[in-house]
């Protein structure tokens, strides 16, 4: 919560629960010391954080590379209102949202200097993808 900062536990968070006013009032943010601990644990090996957080700039250091996957807006939404393991998306408000987000994406990650990857293509050419730029 960004005015009081509470930590809602994701799995606390239901569709009902996710209105217009909720969403301009909470950001999603990955705590430094998780992804530390991370990187710790995964001792030298390839590890993959995805997503994107409102605290990038806070942790970007702590990561070798970027990958920025893009993607048309048919195909984003089609994906959303599509899916089933996952209802993010599917009410108006947040499918206007992500596809705002979207929208900023190229401005947000160009100064990253992001891999960038066309995330059109189906999902295991994606991932094919990102691991031959990792040469994991």
């Amino acid at each position: 919560n960004n005015k009081t900062s509470y930590i809602h536990p994701k799995s606390s968070v239901k569709k009902e629960d996710r209105t217009n006013e909720f969403l301009k009032t909470h950001f999603w943010i990955v705590p430094r010391s998780s992804v530390e601990e991370l990187v710790r644990r995964a001792n030298n090996k390839t590890i993959f954080l995805c997503g994107v957080a409102h605290n990038e700039d806070e942790i970007r250091d702590l990561f070798k590379a970027v990958f920025e996957l893009t993607i048309d807006d048919k195909t984003l939404i089609h994906r959303l209102t599509t899916r089933t393991t996952n209802d993010w998306g599917k009410q108006p408000h947040e499918l206007e949202q992500t596809l705002a987000s979207q929208h900023n994406t190229d401005k947000l990650y160009r100064k990253y200097n992001p891999i960038i990857i066309d995330a059109t293509q189906p999902v295991g050419v994606v991932a094919n993808n990102i691991l031959e730029q990792t040469k994991v």
